[in-house]
């Protein structure tokens, strides 16, 4: 199956911003990065209507101070950030809705 099109810019914005491309699918894609001494993992998954989830765990928790700032970082010229999933968040990730932004 064809990589979608919001997976092919979010793998080149990730990369863009030394994030490390573990595996990526047709729908979704496994990174990492590590900065300051903290491995910050970010999986990426398509929906529909121009949107995607992320999941970000740092050090294998959540902290919503540098996964916010850093979804902002690399993604926030292009998508429209904002938080996802508030009641499951906080224990082992952060979750965040991108919805692409129209010119």
């Amino acid at each position: 199956m064809e990589i979608n099109q919001h997976i092919k810019l979010a793998k080149k914005l990730l990369e863009i911003n030394g994030v490390i491309i573990y595996s990526i699918f047709y729908d979704s894609i496994f990174s990492y990065v590590i900065k300051n001494n903290r491995h910050i993992s970010i999986i990426c998954s398509e929906t529909t209507n121009d949107e995607l989830i992320m999941s970000v765990s740092v050090d294998g928790k959540a902290n919503l101070k540098i996964s916010q700032k850093l979804i902002q970082k690399i993604f926030g010229k292009r998508y429209s950030v904002e938080r996802h999933l508030n009641k499951v968040d906080g224990q082992q990730a952060n979750y965040f809705k991108l919805t692409v932004l129209r010119a």
